[in-house]
């Protein structure tokens, strides 16, 4: 990204909120089905893998597991890494929108 890491933190911000908005709707309409996970489709498959991977506790955590060793981020060398941290930050900061978005209508 040419315009700087602010840029992309505050871009970021903006996306992991409209996330948290779909993720809370979508949890009010269907959760993770044992179904859709084992599912022969990919699509329902995936779509299932992610409502599963949504409800995970440090879900960051996860994500940077998944993509610095499971994915072979690890390979890219720092650039690898620090990636794989900004990622597994934005899938944390989602997790703390949706958070602040369930206590604002709980009031």
């Amino acid at each position: 990204n040419l315009k700087g890491i602010d840029e992309w933190f505050e871009r970021q911000g903006r996306y992991a909120r409209k996330e948290a908005e779909r993720e809370l709707k979508e949890e009010r309409s269907a959760g993770p089905t044992l179904s859709g996970i084992i599912s022969s489709d990919p699509l329902r498959r995936r779509a299932g893998l992610k409502r599963l991977g949504n409800k995970l506790p440090c879900r960051g955590l996860f994500y940077f597991v998944y993509a610095y060793v499971l994915r072979g981020g690890f390979l890219e060398g720092r650039d690898g890494f620090t990636f794989c941290v900004m990622k597994a930050m934005y899938q944390q900061m989602i997790a703390i929108k949706k958070y602040d978005l369930r206590r604002r209508l709980s009031r």
